[in-house]
């Protein structure tokens, strides 16, 4: 019977969704693999090799050098079934012609050392364990008799050790390294079971959150008594719709005729723009609709928005980009009073979305934080309404992070 590793790859989707959280990159893009991979990697240039690979893109490398010498991928078990994630198909071919480059010496010398050493494996198996052994954080001699064991089917004991002595004394530079790092990563894919494994985290994700709504407004709201309700409002029967409910998202929807080709995403965002009272809502609006909708949308206006809704959009905004000037001040300003530990905790993300939180409709904002992060302290909010009396808020950035996640 296989072993089952569904905890494994549990745990190493996790690490893998926290990194590119931290450090600002798309979790669903499964090209974001190679770029856990290289900020993992010992005895490289990061930077260097990033930019071999990516053209652009914003890469919070703070995050990364403040975490340097940790493994931010897991143990053995985690980084092993990350690497069986990566398909080298065709390498065999195209390292016979690359392999013996000057740029590739380490690379190179690697495989010979494989050979030498007894253990028959195949060129994509040579290019996982390469990976594996420059692994920071992570002993070479155990990582690798792990992994040819499980590769090969039985013992590798003394091979690893031979090979891992002959490694010992290796002169290589991180020119070297990093030539053989970028190499390898060029001629990989990663495999579409890792997209399928992290769609159903992502599902996963959601159905606990959605359920977690559902138990907070229970708890909450509790279930209300008639004469509750006939206490509070005694022209119940007779009242118009008014106020919240005028202003409710169903409502709003409904008012403004949506067509049925517009998704529930955008009408969400589209409210979500209509809500905030800080911004010109003809320009963003105009970003996220084309000039067929932008109109009717504008005609409704928002005064008491949803605040479910309102935090559900919230929620879902990730930060993509490099920090604009106005979230650097708002990182430095409001979160004095925050005790280190959950200053550690915090992402770009979590930060972006308290900014967009503390520009809400009067007392709003102070919900729409809670639901992002529960501390809310007395300084917090002193801090927080000082800063938006004082900070316009930045509409660019809003109009961006909504169009690109």
């Amino acid at each position: 019977m296989e072993p089952d590793t569904r905890p494994t790859v549990s745990t190493l989707i996790a690490s893998y969704v926290e990194f590119c959280r931290h450090v600002a990159i798309d979790a669903r893009d499964i090209g974001s693999v190679k770029k856990i991979l290289i900020a993992n990697t010992k005895c490289v240039d990061k930077r260097a090799v990033y930019g071999a690979l990516f053209a652009g893109g914003y890469l919070h490398w703070q995050h990364i050098e403040d975490t340097a010498g940790t493994n931010s991928i897991g143990g053995f078990d985690a980084c092993i079934a990350l690497v069986g994630f990566l398909d080298f198909e065709g390498i065999e071919a195209k390292y016979k012609v690359a392999g013996a480059q000057q740029n590739l010496v380490y690379l190179f010398r690697f495989a010979s050392d494989v050979v030498a050493c007894g253990l028959p494996l195949s060129m994509a198996q040579v290019a996982c364990a390469a990976l594996l052994a420059n692994l920071q954080g992570l002993a070479v001699l155990n990582v690798l008799e792990q992994y040819t064991s499980r590769e090969l089917g039985s013992a590798t004991h003394r091979p690893v050790c031979a090979l891992a002595a002959r490694m010992a004394d290796y002169r290589f530079g991180t020119a070297e390294y990093g030539a053989s790092l970028v190499w390898l990563l060029r001629q990989c894919a990663v495999r579409a079971e890792f997209a399928h494994e992290l769609q159903t985290f992502f599902t996963q994700k959601e159905t606990v959150a959605s359920a977690m709504r559902l138990r907070h407004l229970e708890v909450g709201s509790g279930r209300p008594r008639l004469l509750d309700k006939l206490a509070r409002r005694p022209a119940l029967a007779t009242r118009e719709v008014k106020g919240d409910a005028m202003d409710g998202f169903q409502n709003w929807v409904a008012r403004v005729r949506f067509p049925n080709t517009i998704s529930q995403r955008l009408k969400r965002r589209l409210y979500f723009a209509m809500s905030q009272p800080h911004v010109d809502h003809a320009t963003v609006v105009g970003a996220l609709a084309n000039a067929a909708l932008a109109p009717a949308v504008l005609r409704e206006r928002i005064a008491r928005p949803e605040e479910s809704v309102l935090c559900e959009v919230l929620e879902g905004l990730e930060m993509r980009q490099a920090p604009f000037a106005e979230l650097t001040q708002f990182m430095r300003s409001c979160f004095r009073a925050f005790p280190q530990k959950d200053l550690r905790e915090l992402t770009f993300p979590v930060y972006t979305q308290l900014y967009i939180a503390s520009y809400q409709h009067g007392d709003l904002w102070k919900s729409c934080w809670t639901r992002v992060h529960p501390l809310l302290s007395y300084q917090v909010i002193r801090d927080v309404e000082e800063f938006t009396a004082r900070t316009p808020f930045n509409q660019h950035a809003l109009v961006e992070i909504l169009q690109t996640t």
